[in-house]
């Protein structure tokens, strides 16, 4: 391996901190340093959180975690547990998916027949107004 000198001090912060299992928040790595390392902190964890919560609400409004849930509940009742648990939730996801997509094909089809049936309406009604072109020549 190569020797490649003494780190940079945005590097040392960055070990510094995957050790101390901590994560680094912008403004300690755009190199803000101020003897007030409490209020800092605190505006990272803030950060943190918020950044937290902000993606928590996104995957709850993407039923990401419903789902999760439905296939960490099926694997927990599971009454002789699955040797791969992860392919076990991969299907569990997929099944979920293919059953949501299903229901949605069900109810397009249907719009389509109504949709069908009001064009075909639509059009006798045009064909009262407009003269044909077999009257017209």
């Amino acid at each position: 391996m190569r020797h490649r000198g003494p780190l940079s001090t945005k590097a040392r912060r960055r070990m510094e901190s995957l050790s101390h299992d901590r994560p680094v928040c912008a403004e300690t790595r755009r190199g803000k340093t101020d003897n007030t390392f409490e209020a800092s902190a605190k505006e990272c964890e803030g950060s943190i959180m918020s950044e937290r919560v902000e993606f928590r609400r996104y995957l709850e409004q993407n039923g990401v975690l419903d789902a999760l849930t439905n296939a960490m509940t099926a694997l927990y009742n599971e009454v002789e547990k699955p040797d791969h648990a992860m392919d076990f939730l991969k299907r569990h996801i997929i099944a979920l998916e293919a059953e949501a997509l299903a229901s949605q094909k069900a109810e397009l089809e249907q719009k389509c027949q109504v949709l069908t049936v009001e064009n075909q309406m639509l059009r006798s009604k045009l064909m009262q107004y407009e003269p044909s072109s077999e009257t017209a020549d």
